[in-house]
């Protein structure tokens, strides 16, 4: 998905299908800007499933 200047992806790594809910995007993605790296003049960030079976990166366009 992408909204003005951000870029955000779910990336679905594992061999079953996963789903996420699109009425709490905007909390992931704020979550992910401040606490993954995003902060840090990286442009973006990354969060990475427990189990490495999923991932949602943000990114500045």
């Amino acid at each position: 998905m992408q909204y003005a200047s951000c870029e955000t992806f779910f990336v679905n790594q594992a061999t079953y299908n996963e789903t996420y809910c699109r009425n709490d995007w905007s909390s992931v993605v704020e979550y992910v800007a401040f606490n993954c790296q995003s902060q840090q003049n990286a442009h973006g960030g990354n969060c990475v499933a427990s189990d490495q079976s999923w991932f949602i990166q943000v990114q500045a366009t």
